[in-house]
C-alpha cells in the first residue's frame, strides 16, 4: 500500500466534510433565528408538524459542525441522508415541479451518502478518538 492510497481518499473526506458540513450549518441556522417562523410555517404546509422544523435547525447546524470536524460522521451522515430524502420524497408537497427543483437536495442527498461511505477520513476527530 502506498502513500496515496491513503492519502487521497482522505483528502476528499476532508473536502467534503467541510464544504458538505459548513453549507449544512448555515442552512440551518437561519431556522433556528430569523428564518424560524418561515421554516415552521414551510413544514405546517407540507402537513407535518411545525416542531420538526427546530429539529431540523438543530441537525443541521450542530450537524454541520460535527461533519466540518470529523465527528460522529457515520451517524450524522445518515441523519442527513433521511432528512434530504424525505424532503426529496415530499417534494411535490413543497410545490418542486422540476428536476432543477431537486438540485440542491439531491446534491445534499449524494454528498451525505458520499460521507457516510467514504467516512471521515484520517484528518478527524473521529479518528483521533478511534471512533
Amino acid at each position: 500500500m502506498n502513500l496515496d492510497s491513503i492519502l487521497y481518499p482522505s483528502v476528499a473526506a476532508l473536502i467534503l466534510r467541510l464544504f458538505l458540513g459548513g453549507l449544512l450549518a448555515t442552512h440551518g441556522y437561519p431556522k433556528l433565528t430569523k428564518g424560524k417562523k418561515q421554516a415552521m410555517d414551510w413544514m405546517a404546509s407540507m402537513g407535518m408538524p411545525k416542531t420538526l422544523a427546530p429539529l431540523i435547525g438543530v441537525l443541521e447546524l450542530v450537524g454541520g459542525i460535527f461533519l466540518v470536524i470529523g465527528f460522529l460522521t457515520p451517524l450524522v451522515s445518515i441523519l442527513f441522508a433521511l432528512e434530504f430524502a424525505g424532503i426529496c420524497a415530499q417534494g411535490k408537497k413543497m410545490g418542486k415541479k422540476s428536476l432543477t427543483d431537486y438540485e440542491k437536495d439531491l446534491l445534499f442527498l449524494g454528498g451525505a451518502l458520499a460521507m457516510l461511505f467514504l467516512g471521515a477520513g484520517s484528518v478527524s476527530l473521529d479518528r483521533l478518538l478511534g471512533i
